[in-house]
């Protein structure tokens, strides 16, 4: 074993003495001491490539340098300094050739003793190092304090308050009215780190920031121009910035001319300490006159000073752009008066004393547990406080600067950042002017979105989404994906959608809201529009989640460096984008404009149908007809079409004098009947409103039977008319909708497609042109998602001009609590232009559209007008018909009623003599049905039916299974006579459920009152005659006998009661069936339609009903007598039991027939009645069921013996014995009892 360790360490020993020769793994610098050497972890270089480092951090190296100088002054305590590159691999390879374990200290004494480390670098130094070192760790590491921390694991660390300067100028901002400023910074790492200070601390400093911007290095800060900055004033945390290594300043841009390079007016924030002159003679004098400088030193005075070196191998030859030590000195007094500088100064002296006093204690292997913290001895600028280490003041410089011209300067000083002194007001004085407020002057997102900003209850949000920021977010939902994964999966979604071509639509998306304001000059012009596109896995309920989440500030989100978050609060509205499912109400319920659009051109908003892709315009068609004086016509219209809805046209035609003869519906099975009917008629104009497949079998079907006739077609956006598909007969009119597809969007998916990638100005991950394919269906889907969007954006600016003025060209600040109901108010009063067409808004579901109307001619579809802003542009002359033979015809086709006696539909419905009928309004209280005896198939009667159906047949069950048991002999000694009346009352309960699942008729109506009272008085007969019966033997003693005939005739009794009473309702009130008959327009011919309802008064049916809910109470006061009857397996508490439950679900039923609404009664009905049948049958007959299923015993003739000439029946054995008649003591006395005289007489009969 000892062998093995000494070859280990020679190992190791050969290892240590190679790395002390390593260039590349030594240390950069180092200054040799007699009795130890601290460990120093910089990075010097930022980055490590296996081989070599680069990019070099001159402040880190003159760091180092600064720690060389301090060791090179103590003879005791010497320092290696190690560059570690910011590489875990690097800081690996030191620390496993550098340290060794105790056990080899004895052969590697050729290296010094590690008396610590100091470590100032990215890498966890405490965690690569091994278990067994045991020296003292200073962690140096960036923070907002000044402590020296001891930790638990015996690492000390020290915080580096280089950010000081941040914290102090953040209370002078808000002195001098400061609160809405632009952050520019560099990426230099101590600026990302002020600038990350500063954007943590604004919030609590109610200091809102507009924008962030970051640029590589300071030349481009310089170009920066202020035009593009919104804000008053602009903080500026940069690296080299005028002159100067770290800039913390607070600049004006009104004062600062055309770029931010130029001279600076503001305030420049200093470390406020004073220069180390020993260290500076050092770098600029002592170490430039050495006679030889390693390759780094070589290349830092190369780098930062411009030096250039004749002769490589002697120091002295170097030329240089100014003179060297002057430039040197100046350069490096500035490095000693930061506070990097400082704590650095800190961290050695503070190793250094520690060191000192182990070799005081003669601790020479410098354990950490030689080291006492309460013993350090704190100095002027720090105290000791429960083994911590705490700077208790800090203070920086400020300076004025007018015009690169510095004017007033002043140290301002801290205690724990709470107040800093003196006073900024009294300081700037007679310069207050020109620095002046930076305060939010209208819309200020950064300052809203800070309502939501708190990230501790916030989720980072897990889907897809797309974000663009801007002043104002349109918020979009598509369904990008096509599962929502719940519960499992890799993703919160899975699977890219495959049919609705939805990165087209997102595409859309983003289209519409950023060229909206090119598309639209008057467009909010001082306003930027931004996009959020949230993924709904298809799925409603996905859709509601993130809603409702991101309305509640549950989310947070992964943006850019510099770009704000997305917040709800700069969200006025939502457009949720190909939902083929019913949407929601909570989507609706939030208090802001919401527009839910359906794959077929349906808008949806917050009060209901907003636009409906499938309605007519009528009206277009009716002036096309009077101006063309065709006053004769007649209707053709798909089944399923909404266009059967025929009044808007009736009563526009009627007031124009048109006559409509007919109105046929076209379907597969009529198509010969329709076509004979128009063939027919004298009417030569036909107006079609049909689908397209209708319209093709229509004209198809014509080609064999050819007549001549007018055919006028219309188109909706739900149904487009493609003539070209199917033989239109010429002199044919077509109205086409105007405005189906966006041209401009179209061109631009183009350009994508063809590789034209200028064109693309729009960044869209989800948008993937290597797999685009638009045919016409999805590009008319685009336009309608870019025609949603504009609506939205028409309505956000009405809603702008309403609360801040008409003049406003952005938002104001009372849009941020008004703006949202105000949307909603202005949602009817939309009003522009789209694509050559008017979108008009006149109520919720009602939008102008704009038409083409064409004729076709031999040459094709001719226009001859159009239906612009619901005004008729037309040109009659160009109208042409032909013949059957297609020859044009002199004039226009005419369309009039030729008799006196034409049938006119619209006009018979509006003029005739029904008016009376007309007016008759049914009662709703009645419920009428417009059929009588039917079986109605709502879903709530099929699950009924299934409950009673399936309830029926385990009763019958039941009765079958205890017939059976009877068969056996296992029950022969058993009288079931009341058990099985109850089951038979119980499959009449289940079915009495059945008037209810009928329209009324006479029968139905009579027996929704008979059946369920006749049933209901049989059932709680049969248990009060049951209860009674229990309480009867509980005084003839075990031998007596209770009459059957006595039970059934009770039984009876109590049945018959009800029986006269449902009989005599019925009888009194015949007939209970009501029925209207209201003249009604169907199919576009008045007809008489006849309503059925039942009889039925709420109070009446809960009257009718106080019989059996006496029953009801009687079972259940009754019940509690007999509740601790063990008798017959405890029946008795099974009776008491289902007694109260039933009592408990009559009440809910009386109280929800009362307060409901009437279309909820039968339902009602239905379920007391189950409710009450399936209690009987859980709480009764389940327990007995089980324990007859236990029966181990026969009672047959066959198994009982005869015991001194008498049968003894078997169950009488296993009774207890106190219920045997003189058995045991009782105080009770028992004359007047009388007990059987033989065991013959005993009877252990149950009854089930």
């Amino acid at each position: 074993m000892w062998l093995l360790i000494l070859t280990t360490c020679v190992a190791l020993n050969y290892a240590q003495s190679n790395y002390l020769t390593d260039t590349n793994l030594g240390p950069v610098l180092s200054s040799p001491g007699t009795m130890s050497s601290v460990l120093v972890f910089l990075d010097i270089h930022q980055h490590y490539d296996g081989n070599s480092c680069s990019d070099p951090d001159w402040t880190i190296y003159e760091m180092a340098l600064t720690l060389q100088y301090k060791a090179n002054k103590q003879l005791d305590s010497g320092i290696e300094i190690y560059d570690t590159c910011g590489s875990k691999t690097r800081v690996a390879e030191i620390i496993r050739y550098r340290l060794a374990p105790s056990s080899c200290d004895y052969i590697i004494a050729n290296l010094s003793s590690i008396s610590g480390v100091i470590s100032y670098s990215s890498q966890e130094i405490n965690k690569l190092l091994h278990t067994h070192f045991d020296q003292l760790l200073l962690i140096l590491g960036e923070g907002h304090t000044d402590d020296i921390v001891f930790k638990s694991s015996g690492d000390v660390y020290l915080e580096i308050s280089s950010l000081h300067n941040v914290q102090m100028m953040l209370p002078l901002m808000n002195q001098l009215n400061w609160t809405y400023v632009t952050l520019i910074y560099d990426d230099h790492p101590d600026s990302l780190q002020k600038k990350t200070l500063f954007q943590t601390l604004a919030d609590d400093n109610d200091i809102c920031i507009q924008s962030s911007l970051m640029f590589e290095d300071f030349t481009q800060i310089l170009d920066q121009s202020v035009d593009d900055i919104k804000t008053d004033g602009m903080i500026i945390i940069a690296n080299q910035l005028w002159h100067r290594s770290q800039i913390v300043a607070m600049a004006t841009t009104d004062e600062n001319g055309g770029k931010i390079g130029q001279p600076l007016t503001g305030i420049l924030f200093e470390d406020a300490y004073s220069a180390d002159d020993e260290i500076t003679q050092y770098v600029a004098n002592d170490l430039w006159n050495m006679t030889s400088l390693n390759d780094i030193t070589k290349e830092y005075y190369m780098s930062v000073f411009g030096c250039t070196y004749v002769n490589e191998n002697v120091s002295t030859d170097i030329v240089c752009d100014a003179i060297p030590q002057i430039s040197i000195e100046t350069h490096f007094n500035q490095v000693t008066k930061t506070r990097l500088f400082q704590v650095f100064n800190q961290a050695f002296s503070f190793q250094e004393s520690v060191t000192n006093s182990m070799n005081l204690k003669n601790c020479t292997n410098y354990h950490r547990l030689c080291f006492n913290e309460a013993e350090m001895v704190p100095s002027a600028s720090i105290r000791v406080v429960n083994a911590s280490v705490t700077e208790t003041t800090f203070q920086t410089k400020a300076i004025f600067v007018h015009k690169d011209n510095k004017t007033e300067e002043e140290t301002f000083q801290t205690i724990d950042f709470i107040d800093v002194n003196p006073p900024v007001a009294a300081w700037l004085g007679n310069v207050s002017d020109i620095v002046q407020p930076s305060v939010c002057k209208s819309w200020c997102p950064s300052c809203w979105v800070t309502k939501c900003s708190s990230a501790s209850n916030q989720d980072i949000f897990d889907g897809e989404y797309v974000y663009i920021p801007g002043d104002v977010l349109i918020t979009g939902l598509l369904p990008r994906s096509e599962r929502w994964n719940k519960v499992f999966g890799d993703g919160v979604c899975s699977g890219i959608k495959t049919t609705g071509n939805v990165d087209i639509l997102s595409d859309a998306f983003l289209y519409a809201v950023l060229t909206a304001q090119t598309r639209y000059q008057d467009l909010l012009p001082d306003a930027t529009f931004g996009v959020l596109l949230f993924d709904t896995c298809d799925d409603m309920k996905r859709a509601s989640q993130i809603l409702l989440n991101f309305e509640s500030c549950q989310y947070n989100f992964k943006v850019d460096e510099g770009a704000s978050r997305p917040s709800p609060v700069l969200v006025p509205s939502y457009v949720i984008v190909g939902q083929e499912k019913s949407v929601p109400n909570d989507l609706f319920e939030l208090d802001k404009l919401t527009f839910a659009l359906d794959d077929y051109g349906n808008i949806q908003g917050n009060s209901g149908a907003f636009y409906d892709s499938s309605v007519y315009n009528f009206e277009a068609v009716v002036h096309f007809l009077n101006n063309a004086s065709l006053s004769y016509v007649g209707v053709v219209t798909s089944g399923s079409d909404k266009s059967n809805n025929l009044k808007t046209l009736h009563e526009l035609s009627a007031s124009k004098n048109i006559c409509i003869e007919y109105h046929e519906t076209l379907s597969s099975t009529n198509l010969a009947d329709v076509i004979d009917v128009i063939q027919e008629s004298s009417a030569s104009v036909v107006l079609v409103f049909a689908e397209a497949g209708d319209v093709d079998r229509l004209f198809r079907s014509l080609t064999t039977r050819p007549f001549v006739k007018t055919w006028i077609l219309m188109e909706t956006r739900q149904t487009w008319l493609d003539i070209t598909s199917f033989p239109l007969p010429l002199g044919s009119v077509v109205f086409h909708r105007q405005g189906k597809q966006n041209r401009m969007f179209d061109i631009y998916l183009n350009n994508i497609l063809k590789g034209n990638s200028s064109n693309k100005s729009i960044t869209n991950p989800w948008f993937d042109s290597s797999t685009f394919s638009a045919d016409t269906q999805t590009l008319v889907q685009a336009s309608d998602v870019i025609k949603t969007v504009d609506i939205t954006l028409d309505t956000l600016q009405r809603a702008v001009k309403s609360v801040c003025g008409n003049s406003s060209t952005t938002l104001c600040k009372e849009f941020l609590d008004q703006g949202p109901i105000e949307m909603i108010k202005e949602m009817t009063n939309v009003w522009f232009t789209y694509q050559e067409e008017m979108i008009k808004i006149t109520t919720n579901d009602e939008m102008y559209e704009n038409y083409i109307i064409s004729n076709l001619q031999t040459n094709g579809l001719v226009e001859v007008g159009r239906w612009l802003d619901q005004q008729l542009i037309m040109s009659p002359d160009k109208l042409k018909s032909y013949s059957s033979k297609g020859s044009v015809l002199p004039e226009f086709r005419e369309s009039y009623c030729f008799s006196s006696r034409c049938t006119c539909v619209n006009i018979n419905s509006t003029t005739g003599d029904s008016s009376t009928d007309e007016n008759i309004v049914l009662d709703y209280e009645m419920a009428y049905k417009a059929n009588t005896g039917e079986f109605q198939k709502d879903l709530w009667v099929l699950i009924v039916v299934i409950i009673a159906g399936t309830g029926s047949l385990i009763t019958l069950f039941l009765m079958i299974y205890i017939m059976c048991k009877v068969c056996a002999g296992a029950l022969v000694r058993r009288y079931l006579a009341l058990g099985l009346l109850l089951l038979v009352a119980m499959v009449f309960l289940f079915l009495s459920v059945l008037p209810f699942l009928f329209s009324p008729s006479e029968n139905v109506c009579g027996m929704r009152f008979f059946a369920h009272g006749f049933s209901y008085a049989l059932c709680f007969g049969v248990i009060l005659a049951k209860m009674m019966t229990l309480r009867d033997y509980r005084y003839i003693g075990l031998g007596g006998e209770i009459s059957r005939i006595n039970q059934l005739l009770t039984v009876f009794f109590i049945i018959s009661v009800q029986i006269a009473i449902g009989v005599q309702w019925w009888v009194l009130r015949s007939p209970v069936v009501f029925t209207e008959t209201l003249r009604m327009e169907i199919d576009g011919t008045l007809q008489n339609v006849t309503f059925y309802a039942c009889d039925f008064v709420r109070e009446d049916f809960i009257s009718y009903h106080s019989y059996v809910i006496f029953l009801v109470v009687l079972c259940c006061l009754y019940g509690l007598s007999v509740r601790r009857e063990t008798k017959n397996m405890k029946e008795a508490r099974l009776l008491l039991i289902c007694s109260w439950v039933c009592l408990i679900f009559w009440i809910a039923v009386i109280v929800t027939l009362i307060i409901l609404d009437r279309k909820y009664l039968e339902a009602i009905c239905s379920i007391g009645i189950l409710a009450n049948a399936l209690t009987m049958m859980v709480v009764i007959y389940l327990p007995k069921l089980t324990a007859i299923s236990r029966l181990k015993y026969e009672v047959s003739e066959n198994n009982m013996r005869k015991e001194n000439g008498y049968k003894l029946d078997t169950d009488f054995q296993y009774e207890r014995p106190y219920s045997l008649p003189g058995t045991l003591r009782s105080s009770i006395t028992d004359k007047a009892l009388t007990y059987p005289r033989s065991l013959a007489t005993f009877d252990t009969s149950l009854s089930y």
